[in-house]
């Protein structure tokens, strides 16, 4: 398998906005409130792969705390710095 990102991810268009509100049960402020918090006002990098944040304290709280000792790059508790496709965020 490729690490390769071959997808061609397209903006939010009026109707997928619609359908993303509906099914969220949401208005559009809070939609994009969330949106720009958690993406930093963008959901892809310029190459259209998506952007994923990685939250390494929910990690070790649903692995009931096993790999903080070995791997705190990975599991870790209190929150610490949060990693976002490889780019640290805060």
């Amino acid at each position: 398998m490729s690490d390769e990102f071959t997808s061609h991810g397209a903006a939010l268009d009026d109707e997928g906005l619609a359908a993303a509100l509906d099914l969220a049960k949401v208005s559009a402020a809070q939609l994009w409130a969330v949106l720009a918090v958690e993406t930093s006002g963008n959901g892809f990098y310029p190459d259209r792969r998506p952007k994923i944040l990685y939250e390494r304290h929910v990690f070790s709280r649903l692995t009931q705390q096993k790999f903080d000792a070995q791997h705190s790059d990975l599991s870790s508790t209190p929150p610490r710095q949060l990693w976002c496709n490889g780019a640290a965020s805060i």
